[in-house]
């Protein structure tokens, strides 16, 4: 619960504390996301392929990151359209 700020700085400080909360909800939200579609894709017989080139996801890429739904190369595109 946020307590009534006294000036601006406190409700600067305020905004930012809930903006904050927010964007790490944000992120397990879509984490969580992730990882319930991986387990479709467990189900679907579909895992360990990559969702835009259905070729073999590395083991290694994996182990590390168990939910990935994309090989490493098809990642890196979409995160290189998300930034723009």
């Amino acid at each position: 619960m946020i307590q009534m700020a006294k000036d601006g700085g406190d409700r600067g400080l305020a905004e930012l504390r809930e903006s904050t909360i927010f964007s790490l909800i944000k992120l397990k939200v879509e984490e969580i996301e992730t990882i319930e579609e991986g387990l479709q894709r467990i189900e679907a017989g579909k895992y360990g392929r990559c969702r835009d080139c259905s070729r073999w996801i590395r083991h290694a890429r994996l182990q590390a990151q168990p939910y990935a739904i994309r090989c490493r190369a098809c990642q890196e595109k979409r995160e290189k359209i998300e930034q723009i």
